[in-house]
């Protein structure tokens, strides 16, 4: 059996088990909680409870909805979507006036409004 750790969007480390040929693999939390419980239920994924995704013990692992852990994850995701956000609007760098003084707004590459057709 192989076992491999991989590193998800944000750096979160997982463990993952293969499971078939040709390069099938499977969450180890997964298979863990499916050994014990039967199959993992429609729409429910494992939750490790300490939050950390490498502690793949059997008490630490638990069943939840998808809104259930979204909920359960809430602040993480605000402040990570925040971050973005206010790093995409810095990077827009948003301009009231053009270069002859005029106010225009930022609008879209290749615009074809009365303000741009000249």
């Amino acid at each position: 059996m192989t076992i491999r750790t991989r590193h998800k969007r944000g750096g979160v480390r997982r463990a993952w088990v293969k499971v078939a040929e040709p390069n099938v693999w499977k969450l180890r939390a997964v298979i863990i909680w499916e050994a014990e419980n039967g199959p993992l239920p429609a729409g429910k994924i494992v939750h490790h409870k300490n939050e950390n995704t490498l502690d793949d013990d059997l008490k630490n692992l638990e069943a939840v909805t998808r809104s259930r852990h979204l909920q359960i994850h809430m602040p993480e995701y605000r402040d990570t979507v925040i971050r973005k956000l206010v790093k995409a609007r810095r990077k827009l760098k948003w301009s009231t006036k053009s270069k002859t003084g005029k106010i225009t707004g930022r609008h879209p590459v290749g615009c074809s409004c009365p303000l741009h057709a000249a």
